[in-house]
């Protein structure tokens, strides 16, 4: 959904990875090459406690690259500890071009009321709205 997006927009991708595969390192030998160059990072349900080794990418990402614009795809926010988000609040706050999108009013709220001092936030629907009409490559088998 995002390529989608991305190529409605005219924008080039230069690196793509999966969340697991992507390393500060491989970034890095991206963003010499263009200082304008910005990291995205697919949005879902995984910002939080839930899924660290998700986050782990975006939050190496987002205390390497500081000066780098860095923009968190729509996302689904969920913490079940207040410690740990305070803890990531933190972290991101030493950012200093992050775009925070949230797909959903709770994920919003928790969005503003942590992490909106020092970022700027967005209330955008799930990315899956931007794929358009899809041609089935096969007759479905139910329907």
């Amino acid at each position: 959904e995002k390529q989608s997006l991305f190529e409605r927009l005219n924008c080039t991708v230069v690196y793509r990875c999966s969340v697991n595969q992507c390393k500060v390192n491989k970034i890095q030998e991206y963003l010499t090459r263009d200082r304008d160059t910005i990291i995205s990072f697919n949005g879902g349900g995984n910002f939080g406690d839930l899924y660290r080794e998700e986050v782990k990418t975006k939050m190496d990402s987002i205390l390497h690259f500081t000066n780098q614009r860095i923009v968190l795809f729509p996302q689904s926010v969920y913490y079940r500890s207040n410690q740990r988000m305070k803890l990531d609040a933190l972290h991101m706050s030493r950012h200093r071009d992050l775009h925070l999108m949230a797909r959903s009013e709770d994920s919003f709220s928790i969005l503003k009321e942590n992490f909106a001092k020092h970022h700027s936030y967005y209330f955008l629907p799930d990315m899956a709205f931007m794929i358009g009409p899809i041609t089935p490559m096969c007759e479905p088998v139910y329907d």
